[in-house]
């Protein structure tokens, strides 16, 4: 759903270099497809590209992470997601920062668990690193990543990635985060609370490994 693409060099090429991956991966590709060459739920939209493989039907998106929101990649990985035998697929274009790896921030989740009692505020600042860094992977496995903290919980709530409660605690823990990274009055930071977020990075870290696990992205063919 990109309109730039020509006039973003980094865009463009980010874009060639997927179809050649996928060309190569056996997929037929459909660069911009029009109404006639989508399903009906996704018609009125226009995707980066289609690609089609037997069975396996996946829109792959060109996106840098430092873009602002994008409201429609949200409404396209809502209807995608429920398309059979279709999926969403996320391109970043090069030389954006890297998120680490579920295992590693796993392992920070695990080290502010353990500062917890000792140092609550370096606790809370390694357990949103971790938290953010797997929501950020959540998000990528489902194209709606974005460097805004606040949009990336709307967005992966919206989609059901976020239960309520889930939702709710994440808010209070940015917010807290917030405070501290900017030498501003915020609320307690009780250990308790710290081990909770720990766990939490720790469910994420599951839910990133076990999508990743089974994925069988065409961007990555």
């Amino acid at each position: 759903m990109t309109k730039a693409t020509q006039l973003d060099p980094g865009r463009h090429e980010a874009t060639e270099r997927t179809i050649e991956r996928l060309r190569a991966g056996g997929w037929d590709v459909v660069v911009r497809p029009g109404p006639d060459e989508l399903p009906e739920a996704l018609s009125d939209l226009q995707p980066d590209l289609v690609a089609h493989r037997g069975d396996e039907h996946a829109v792959v998106e060109v996106k840098s992470r430092l873009a602002p929101p994008n409201l429609d990649l949200v409404t396209l990985a809502e209807r995608v997601a429920s398309l059979p035998g279709w999926r969403l697929e996320l391109v970043y274009i090069p030389d954006e920062p890297a998120v680490a790896e579920p295992a590693q921030l796993r392992r920070w989740a695990s080290t502010a668990s353990e500062l917890a009692g000792s140092s609550p505020e370096a606790a809370l600042l390694l357990s949103w690193a971790a938290l953010e860094g797997l929501l950020h992977q959540l998000a990528q496995q489902r194209g709606v990543d974005t460097n805004q903290a606040g949009s990336l919980l709307a967005a992966l709530a919206s989609l059901g990635v976020l239960d309520d409660d889930e939702h709710d605690r994440l808010r209070r823990a940015m917010t807290a985060r917030n405070a501290l990274a900017h030498g501003r009055q915020g609320p307690p930071i009780e250990a308790a609370h710290i081990r909770e977020l720990s766990q939490l990075a720790g469910r994420f870290a599951d839910r990133a490994e076990d999508e990743e696990s089974g994925d069988r992205s065409p961007a990555s063919t």
